[in-house]
């Protein structure tokens, strides 16, 4: 089955030289091409231990290569026909052999060598590339070798100096097409040279329906390098899709008979993940959790990859550490920045249970609010990779750290992570383009005072209505309600009201665990709850319960007796001035609304209801509540698809 992308090695005039730097620029690739004068059967013997290689004799060549090898070859790398010569002449007018070749075999990439000089040049709608000479030091040329990275309709060709200690990259260019792709990588039977005479066979992995974009190739082939000494941190931006790039490394690892992967998300995402592996990798992914666990001894001794939530993950490490995993993946993992702390539960459990598995980590924020976060993510990799908490503590973060200690941070983290940004894919990945529109209201003077009068409550340092050991996270819960809306707070001052009654009838019995908030709004804050965990403190006395029932009652009815939010009312204001434009700019009329609450989406569907879009309101609700409408297709009302706010339109609540 053809691999889904590709990164591809590309070698010549070696003469009889095997450079080590290759070892380092070369590893991960998936295919490596040499265009001849190689001058010895060792050069190719010691690149195929790096990966399958296609090549060519040159003039310089003679027996036994001139014997095994073809003068030319053609490679199908996905839509691109690769044509692989040695002498080519010049791009702009090849000499007559290579020329009659090109009009023969019609090229979209021809690789070349000969001449000793790097080059990267489109003539005609083809690609010409060649490496340059990766053989001893020659006049005063540069020795180079360069990387192809193969996506679907893209070519990001990059040449590498291997005249630095690591290899530097001295030239880069990108070629597009638009072709109905063929397989990854094909390449021509009658010039195909015999594996075994290589030491090495080539393998093929999982095929993906829609192929992959060169930074998520490279992010991949980085990943899979990455194994061997524990695994890696893929950090790209959102939207880039590191779903993708840790799929291709399920799916190669797969091909290569290391099936075994674990997939270890939020719940949320666990369907979504199993339908991108299917859909795009053919992966047939079971997911595990406390209703599929009875079947079996070890609910994770499952042929393919398994999915399973944090939370199940955590609670059954004794079983995760019996599996032998080729590899484990984690999303958004983020949640374990404070992995080092020793009050942190769940990363503490999930180390435990796969401290001897290759690991990659996705995530699009490695570092929110400390540097102390990225020590957290790399000691989940390898405690050993930036040394003590306390000695990483002085040199980066006590007093601020310097440039210097910075840069070497920077260096030191590389080692493991692999970070792509937005604005370095704009030649090859279309974002959709998005304009803001702000309507800005003010609150009424019942609003304000509940403001004010819950978040005086939600200061104090004494409150017995909230545990003492989560007030840090339940505080900035209950700010997120109270500022999403007076329906979402009221109920939550209710139960806090009821929370401290119970403590009231039953001081020694412990109260619910509920903090107040309705059962689909306690597993959105449950990852975050351990990284927010306050000492204990005393119990309050029995008079002060009664005064803070009393305080929290006044509350809750201030609250409900609030009907009209100006938020709401400004929402339909900002959605006629939306729906405006949109009208002016033939654009579909639709919005998405992200809300912090799912009574305050309650709330919206029956203030749009009387504002005219009865019977156009489409409700999905998760961890998080999202109101859609107008114009919804009819699979997105049933929750079988991904909601974004990639639509026209967008507001959030």
């Amino acid at each position: 089955m053809p691999v889904s992308a590709f990164r591809v090695g590309v070698v010549s005039d070696t003469h009889g030289f095997f450079d080590p730097k290759l070892a380092l620029l070369l590893r991960g690739s998936r295919l490596i091409l040499h265009a001849g004068d190689i001058c010895g059967v060792e050069v190719l013997e010691q690149l195929s231990t790096l990966a399958p290689v296609q090549a060519i004799y040159g003039n310089c060549d003679v027996n036994p290569l001139t014997a095994q090898l073809p003068s030319w070859r053609v490679e199908q790398i996905g839509a691109f026909r690769v044509l692989v010569l040695h002498d080519l002449g010049r791009p702009i007018r090849p000499r007559e052999p290579a020329q009659k070749l090109i009009e023969q075999v019609r090229p979209t990439v021809v690789v070349s060598g000969h001449s000793h000089q790097s080059a990267l040049e489109i003539v005609d709608g083809v690609f010409f590339v060649n490496p340059g000479s990766a053989g001893r030091k020659r006049f005063k040329l540069i020795r180079s070798a360069a990387v192809l990275l193969c996506a679907e309709e893209c070519i990001d060709a990059r040449v590498y100096s291997l005249e630095t200690d690591v290899p530097k990259m001295i030239a880069r260019r990108r070629f597009r097409m638009t072709s109905n792709a063929a397989p990854l990588y094909r390449s021509d039977p009658g010039a195909t040279m015999a594996p075994d005479r290589l030491g090495r066979r080539g393998h093929t992995a999982g095929a993906s329906k829609r192929m992959a974009g060169p930074h998520q190739v490279e992010a991949a082939a980085f990943a899979l390098d990455s194994l061997r000494r524990g695994g890696c941190l893929l950090a790209d931006e959102v939207g880039l899709g590191k779903t993708i790039e840790a799929g291709l490394a399920l799916s190669q690892l797969a091909a290569e008979g290391k099936p075994k992967g674990l997939v270890i998300c939020p719940a949320t995402l666990r369907i979504q993940w199993q339908r991108e592996l299917a859909e795009k990798f053919e992966l047939d992914a079971s997911i595990v959790d406390g209703s599929s666990s009875f079947d079996r001894v070890n609910p994770f001794d499952r042929p393919g990859p398994v999915i399973c939530s944090f939370q199940f993950a955590a609670s059954r490490a004794e079983w995760l550490a019996r599996i032998n995993w080729d590899v484990v993946v984690i999303d958004e993992a983020h949640h374990l920045r404070n992995a080092h702390r020793a009050t942190h539960k769940t990363a503490r459990a999930l180390k435990a249970g796969i401290r001897h598995c290759p690991k990659i980590l996705l995530t699009a924020t490695p570092l929110q609010n400390s540097v102390l976060e990225i020590f957290g993510l790399a000691s989940f990799l390898d405690e050993r990779l930036l040394g003590p908490e306390q000695a990483f503590r002085s040199r980066y973060e006590i007093g601020g750290a310097d440039d210097d200690a910075l840069r070497e941070l920077k260096d030191r983290i590389s080692e493991v992570a692999f970070r792509t940004l937005r604005r370095q894919v704009r030649e090859y990945v279309r974002f959709t383009k998005r304009r803001s529109l702000v309507e800005d209201f003010a609150w009424s003077e019942e609003e304000q005072e509940l403001y004010e009068r819950v978040s005086d409550y939600l200061r104090r340092a004494d409150t017995a209505g909230i545990p003492a050991e989560r007030r840090t996270l339940l505080t900035l819960v209950y700010r997120k309600l109270l500022a999403s809306s007076s329906y979402a707070i009221a109920p939550t001052l209710r139960q806090l009201a009821e929370r401290l009654k119970h403590q009231l009838r039953s001081p020694r019995q412990e109260g619910s665990e509920d903090w107040g908030l309705v059962r689909e709004e306690i597993p959105q804050h449950w990852m975050d709850s351990e990284d927010w965990k306050n000492a204990p403190t005393g119990q309050a006395k029995l008079p002060d319960l009664q005064s803070e029932i009393r305080e929290l009652e006044r509350y809750a009815q201030l609250a409900e007796g609030i009907k009209v939010n100006a938020k709401g009312e400004a929402l339909k204001h900002a959605l006629d001035r939306i729906f405006t434009v949109a009208r002016a700019h033939q654009w579909p009329e639709k919005a998405v609304i992200f809300t912090e609450s799912k009574r305050t989406q309650e709330y919206l569907f029956r203030l749009l209801s009387e504002q005219g879009y009865p019977d156009r309101i489409s409700v999905l609700s998760g961890w998080w509540s999202i109101l859609i409408f107008p114009g919804i297709p009819s699979e997105l009302s049933r929750g079988s698809v991904d909601v974004t706010a990639t639509a026209s339109n967008a507001t959030s609540w």
